[in-house]
This record gives C-alpha cells, structure tokens and sequence, in this order.
C-alpha cells in the first residue's frame, strides 16, 4: 500500500511550520466537512484523510516518522532537523545572581536496566524504552545556593553553597518545585526513571556514561575516600553535558517503585501507587556498582538522608 503524504492531502510545503499546518487543515476541514457534504462517500473519506494528516503532522514524533518514510519512499537521505531551533541549554535567574542551568535532551529510544552478571536484580530485566519528547535536565544536582535562594532556608547535613543539596526527602524537592515553578514560568519537575537513566547514558550501552569501570578520576564514591559531596561539576560531564550523574548524593525520582516489564514501553511513568520512590546514581557513600548507570534503589518519600540530593527536569 503506498505511502500517503499528508503534505500534499494538505496542499502545503514539507517545511511548513505547525501554524500553515492547522490552518491548511481548518480550510480543507471546513470544504468537506460532512455537514456540507450529506451522502458524499468521497467528501466522507478526504474527511477521515485529513484527520489522520493533523493527527500525524501535529505530533513531532509521528511528523518525523512520517518525513523519514516519504523520504525512504523517494530514496532520499532524511536528516532530522526538528531540533535544531531548539536552545541547548537554558539558563533561570532564581535571584541574588544565582542561576539554574539546564541541557537539551533529545528523544530517542534506548536499553533500561541491566543484563543480570550477578548485580542487583531490581535493575532487571534489560528492557528497551522509548522516551517520545525531548525535555530539559539540570545540567549540576541541584545546589545548596539554589536552593536557598528559592526556600528561604538550607536544611543540608553537609553545608556548602556549591555543594548539592542534601539530606532532603522527596516530599521537601516537590516543595521546592512548587515554589519553582510559582517564581518562575513553570514547567519543572523530577525526572522520571526512565528519563533520568537515559540522560545518564547519553546515548552509551556500557556500565557508565564512559565505560564499563569507574575510578576516583571519574566521579565521587566510596573509592574516592572523600566521605561528603564536592562541589557540582568537579568532574567530566556525560555526552549530553551533565554533571556527577555518577555519585556525589544520590537523585530523587518522580516514579513509585516497581518492578520492570520484560517488553518494550513507551514513556514509562512507574507504578501508579506505592510505598517507596526510586533514586538513582549513587553517592559518595557507595561502592562502584551502585554507581552504575541501571543502578535504582528506594526511599520512603518523607524520609531525610544525608547521602539523598536532586535533579530537576523541564518540560521542552
């Protein structure tokens, strides 16, 4: 069955921007509209047509799908341009010179979890997901100075401006993103599972974000011998360029925890109820493999911990 370009249902460019789109459907929409067109078979199938094409074109994962088949179709090369509008990174004045810096993160699909060789098996099985919306992830965990400057207080164990917030449960991060979201224009979150694993591995199949082994070099754990979080940024970033995604205090996420599914998902969100939240990451506290990229363990949301920090994420 042939491929039915919507562009061309639509009557407008492949180019055309998401406005030319809705207003190209909005005048064909209303010419074969079917209560213009009573007992027209033909009126009723460019109908059905041009739902699909707004349904498709509307959406930038279908859009894309839809581009790189017309493209397979002719025998051309697709190149993904949708992003490249898109800032890579932001950066929010919270006030008193003190700001919030986040990196783009782009869909994509990738493996969650890890193969078994003898690790935990709360990070099993290996399961491949989809994350269909690029999002924003905060480019450092977030800091004690951010945080002051947005609660009005430090409720940290291990004191230090540029230190990540720590001791914190997840009760008092979603307190912090509701008074966020009010001194700012929205959007800001904790990551789900699914989202903060991907942008950990940055695209990478290995144990970490940069091989298969981790050293003192590379991140703070229990073999670092500090025995306290440093500093955010003291070490490389990941390629999507973020910082301490391995160790220095462990990271808050929005997911109830459960058990993974042994097939593909798509934007997974967790259980919807649940007696522990998921962290992630590891900390300066715990050895290599809980630093692992696929490593989860849980808390009680209200319980305090000086080896717990946060992330945050914004919607794109």
């Amino acid at each position: 069955m042939p491929l039915i370009n919507y562009y061309k249902i639509l009557e407008i460019e492949q180019t055309s921007d998401p406005t030319i789109i809705r207003a190209a459907f909005n005048k064909l929409a209303m010419q074969y509209h079917p209560d213009r067109n009573i007992g027209d078979a033909s009126a009723e199938v460019m109908m059905k047509t041009l739902n699909e094409a707004i349904a498709v074109l509307s959406q930038p994962r279908l859009r894309k799908a839809h581009d790189k088949k017309l493209a397979d179709e002719n025998g051309q090369s697709f190149v993904d341009t949708s992003f490249d509008d898109i800032p890579k990174t932001l950066e929010v004045n919270l006030g008193e010179s003190i700001n919030l810096e986040l990196m783009f993160i782009p869909e994509g699909t990738f493996k969650m979890g890890s193969f078994g060789n003898g690790r935990y098996e709360n990070d099993m099985p290996r399961h491949e997901v989809t994350l269909t919306n690029p999002f924003y992830m905060g480019k450092y965990e977030v800091t004690q100075e951010q945080w002051q400057v947005v609660m009005g207080n430090n409720i940290s164990y291990f004191k230090g401006g540029k230190l990540p917030v720590n001791q914190i449960s997840w009760i008092d991060c979603k307190e912090f993103i509701k008074k966020l979201n009010a001194k700012t224009d929205g959007g800001y979150r904790l990551p789900t599972e699914a989202e903060w694993e991907y942008a950990c591995r940055a695209g990478t199949t290995t144990e970490y974000s940069y091989g298969d082994t981790i050293t003192p070099k590379n991140a703070n754990y229990d073999e670092s011998n500090i025995g306290k979080p440093v500093a955010v940024g003291n070490y490389k970033p990941n390629d999507f360029g973020l910082f301490d995604m391995h160790g220095n205090v462990w990271e808050w996420c929005e997911d109830w925890y459960g058990g993974y599914p042994g097939w593909p998902v798509e934007d997974p969100k967790g259980p919807a109820v649940g007696q522990y939240r998921v962290l992630r990451g590891g900390s300066f506290a715990v050895n290599s493999s809980r630093a692992r990229s696929c490593s989860r363990i849980i808390c009680a949301p209200a319980l305090r911990i000086h080896v717990n920090g946060f992330r945050l994420v914004k919607d794109e």
